[in-house]
């Protein structure tokens, strides 16, 4: 799928026939755009400052978490989050059972709110709110 939000296809969209209205909403919705990617670049920036922080534990990790395939930032970030140290595990079977809990606590939080139940706060084993 071609992207639409290159410097060409803005330029065009520049060059297509519209009307005020058409063309206002379009500018609105490009300055928005650009204004969302601004603030990911920020978020971006902020999030590699913290990783550059970490212990040397959690910069092992996040080598190790790197270097699997399909392992991006983002699920390292989000494994690391939930996990902690991931030194604290005496297996591979308890990392696992950890991260599962995690993704079910989550689900069943996101379920309550699909069916607009209230959310009451449920811990993970680390103690904080899922």
């Amino acid at each position: 799928m071609p992207n639409l939000f290159t410097a060409e296809s803005l330029a065009h969209l520049a060059t297509v026939r519209l009307t005020a209205s058409d063309r206002f909403v379009s500018e609105q919705l490009v300055t928005e755009l650009e204004q969302h990617q601004e603030r990911l670049r920020a978020a971006n920036h902020r999030l590699r400052e913290f990783a550059a922080t970490a212990s040397l534990a959690e910069r092992e990790a996040r080598a190790v978490l790197g270097s699997i395939p399909q392992v991006g930032v983002i699920t390292a970030d989000v494994i690391l989050a939930e996990l902690g140290d991931w030194r604290r595990f005496g297996s591979q079977a308890e990392v696992l059972a950890m991260l599962a809990s995690c993704r079910a606590s989550a689900l069943s939080c996101f379920m309550d709110r699909i069916n607009n139940q209230p959310t009451s706060p449920r811990a993970n084993s680390h103690g904080r709110a899922a």
